[in-house]
């Protein structure tokens, strides 16, 4: 499998700049010329980069007009780059982490992150690509907190930005004015709105675009005469009288402020008259990009440190890339587009310690998702508390959570250290949420709000550090309007959702974790067995695992203790799974295929493909929903087996 990249660079010149977003009719449109594999499209303003991961990376001679068919953009390419291999991973990871010069914009992860839910969403992205955007990710963080590197400006608009904070301080309360209008005064402003600007005031014609993403305090003059004087910043983008009016103006009331003006001309006769008034800090182009040049140098300065970031990111990644663990994910394995959502989410949050609540039904692996944040959060290295809060008497319940001082109540002989106390500066997981008695939902609403408890008995307010992760099967939602679970306690704990599917509805994952299970408890009860038949297999995946992973797993374990041989066969599984057995013969097997003794995995899928097809009279949105991928990854797989989805 080899990954690939094609870069697109657009003229500046051209009709119109792509879409941030390409439309999903538009992406399944794409999906025709990308068969197979993993694909990711991104599209920064001015460019349109294609991602892909597969067997046989497409061959894209003409892919400029490609793209325009397909709706992705209409303007012309100036440059078109294909990488491959390392050389794509890593310049992956130099524009979406931000550090490549030629597409340096401190915007680039928020494009790439958007691609890649659109993509996930869609069935187009993959465990590929999710670790690689995860690594783009990290590689970001590691940058800005290891290097200075990202603290030179390289781009007209963040030096821009960078010189007026630390000319005038906190923009929040700065105003900026606008003479005329161009492109690079389109992109000051969006800087400038990201730093906080308070308000701006134009004289020129501007883009319907800008004025959507302009702050709320924006106004629009037909004449610069009538702009205010009163400003803190001014972008002149033509040579206007007006420009000397305005200083004028700003003189007479003698402002103790500084005014920073940008001439953006290009005239330098127009700038050096500027430049003999002592009232101001003026910067023409030339200035800017002396400014810019020397952010270059300090750059190169740090540009070893970052390499080796780079590097280290790149070997990760292709050591992962290479190994059979491309689909667990922190003891879990997924490789439906679900999961790998989730995963995401978690490997986001896991270093937060934001309030997290997971539901699912039973066995779908509440507790494992908990663990996965516990171990990779700061705290990963102290022990995790757990406890079941339907297990535990409800007498008994307060007292296992807050602890209680001796005399408390009968029996209470000692002091008791509570689950609380001794989870401090660590986690606790607490397991079936929805059973906890109103009464402690009240002490456990005051912890999560104010890091407080007090022990039984007690008068004495203790003060804690814990992260609170709690788990359902149930709908908490349904039991507020009940009356049988707290709103606010509902609220406090619904920071973060995370909400496991049923293991019936990611069925393309059964043959993948029943594989796991098979080998773990063949080396644990010391047995030569290497796979499932054909048949068996076509059962696991056809059943419907009311008790989801955890079913699973006993069903496994089960099977390879009554196992004889190298397959487990069948009749090694217990009555409910076996009635889900095929009972047919299904068509549109090869010859040869059917005459041998076991099917690989990939004759497995294709079976229990065709036949879910068959079963959904070939409706390509139900078989996908009932088969937990993409309709445009089924279209994939039905050509690979020499079927045209038409």
């Amino acid at each position: 499998m080899a990954i690939t990249a094609y870069l697109f660079r657009l003229d500046a010149h051209g009709e119109a700049e792509p879409p941030r977003l390409p439309s999903a009719d538009v992406l399944h449109g794409l999906s025709e010329h990308l068969p197979g594999g993993e694909w990711l499209c991104v599209c920064p303003p001015g460019y349109c980069d294609l991602y892909y991961s597969g067997d046989a990376p497409p061959s894209l001679p003409n892919a400029a007009t490609m793209l325009r068919a397909a709706g992705i953009m209409s303007a012309t390419v100036a440059e078109q780059q294909q990488e491959d291999g390392k050389n794509a991973v890593s310049g992956f990871l130099r524009i979406a982490a931000c550090i490549a010069d030629k597409r340096d914009n401190p915007h680039n992860i928020e494009f790439y992150q958007e691609a890649f839910v659109q993509a996930l969403e869609l069935g187009f992205a993959g465990p590929v690509f999710q670790n690689l955007f995860s690594k783009a990710l990290q590689l970001f963080e590691k940058v800005r907190a290891e290097t200075e590197f990202a603290q030179f400006a390289v781009r007209t608009e963040t030096a821009v930005r960078e010189l007026a904070g630390k000319i005038l301080g906190d923009l929040s309360r700065s105003t900026v004015c606008v003479i005329g209008y161009n492109r690079t005064a389109d992109g000051i402003l969006a800087e400038l709105r990201q730093a906080g600007i308070r308000a701006v005031h134009i004289a020129g014609d501007i883009p319907a675009a800008t004025v959507a993403v302009l702050p709320a305090r924006t106004t629009h003059v037909r004449q610069a005469d009538a702009l205010p004087s009163d400003m803190d910043i001014l972008l002149a983008c033509e040579d206007s009288p007006a420009v000397e009016k305005l200083l004028v103006n700003r003189s007479g009331r003698r402002r103790s402020t500084p005014l920073l003006l940008f001439d953006l001309t290009g005239n330098e006769v127009y700038c050096r008259k500027l430049r003999e008034r002592d009232d101001l800090y003026l910067y023409g182009n030339a200035d800017i990009r002396g400014v810019i040049d020397y952010n270059r140098t300090e750059r190169r300065h740090t540009l070893q440190a970052v390499e080796r970031l780079i590097e280290q990111a790149t070997t990760e990644f292709y050591t992962w890339f290479r190994s059979d663990q491309r689909f667990e994910f922190a003891g879990m394995l997924g490789s439906d587009s679900r999961m790998q959502r989730i995963f995401q989410l978690v490997e986001r949050i896991a270093p937060t310690d934001i309030t997290v609540l997971i539901d699912g039904e039973s066995g779908t692996g509440k507790e494992l998702v908990a663990k996965a944040i516990h171990r990779m959060s700061t705290r990963g290295q102290r022990q995790f508390y757990t406890v079941n809060c339907g297990a535990i008497p409800e007498n008994l319940l307060e007292s296992e959570l807050f602890g209680h001082v001796r005399g408390a109540f009968t029996g209470a002989m000692a002091d008791k250290q509570g689950l609380f106390e001794a989870a401090d500066n660590s986690t606790v997981f607490l397991d079936e949420i929805g059973e906890l008695p109103l009464h402690l939902q009240v002490k456990l609403l005051r912890f999560l709000q104010e890091g407080e408890i007090r022990k039984v008995g007690s008068n004495t307010t203790l003060r804690l550090d814990v992260r609170v992760i709690a788990a359902t099967n149930r709908t908490l939602a349904d039991m507020v309007e009940a009356g049988l679970f707290r709103s606010d306690l509902y609220y406090r704990l619904n920071v973060i959702q995370i909400t496991l599917p049923p293991l019936r509805e990611r069925r393309g994952d059964i043959p993948l974790m029943a594989g796991h299970f098979l080998h773990r408890f063949a080396q644990k009860m010391h047995r030569d067995i290497a796979h499932f038949s054909p048949e068996a297999m076509q059962a696991l995946v056809s059943y419907n695992w009311p008790g989801n992973i955890r079913e699973l797993e006993n069903v496994v374990e089960r099977a390879v203790a009554l196992s004889i041989g190298k397959a487990v066969s069948l009749y090694n599984l217990p009555e409910p799974v076996r009635t889900h057995a095929p009972t047919s013969e299904i068509p549109h097997l090869s010859a040869t295929t059917a005459s041998e003794e076991y099917l690989t995995l990939k004759d497995i899928e294709k079976k229990h493909i065709l036949e879910t097809l068959e079963s959904c009279n070939w409706n390509y949105e139900s078989a996908s929903r009932y088969l937990g991928i993409g309709r445009t990854t089924l279209w994939r797989k039905l050509r690979e087996y020499g079927y045209s989805p038409e």
